[in-house]
């Protein structure tokens, strides 16, 4: 994930407890909270991090479209033109991955495997 906000200009670094990013024209920095690595069970990886400045806490998540669809709550699903490009690639033979984000009360930080 990092990589990929690097190229469009969000990401500047990242140590072993904070990344640092460029949102709306200034810089941030998000405490690393968790992570969980991409297991071929989950097909998913997250990470869950904290923004200093307002202390939201907020769950980063890539991985296959079906698992991510699952994800999501009730209003929150893919438009159908994401779900039609979604399988046009894959019938091309291409993987293809979405990308989700939620903010999250501290208290449901330890209850799923986000």
């Amino acid at each position: 994930m990092a990589k990929d906000a690097e190229k469009f200009g969000y990401f500047q670094e990242r140590d072993t407890e904070s990344l640092y990013c460029i949102r709306e024209g200034k810089r941030e920095e998000f405490r690393l909270l968790r992570e969980f690595e991409f297991t071929s069970d989950r097909k998913a990886m997250s990470t869950v991090v904290q923004e200093i400045t307002t202390g939201k806490i907020y769950a980063f998540v890539k991985g296959a479209d079906s698992i991510i669809e699952k994800m999501l709550v009730e209003g929150q699903k893919p438009l159908k033109n994401i779900q039609d490009d979604v399988e046009e690639l894959s019938e091309k033979g291409l993987r293809t991955l979405m990308f989700a984000m939620r903010e999250i009360e501290p208290e449901l930080l330890g209850e799923r495997n986000w």
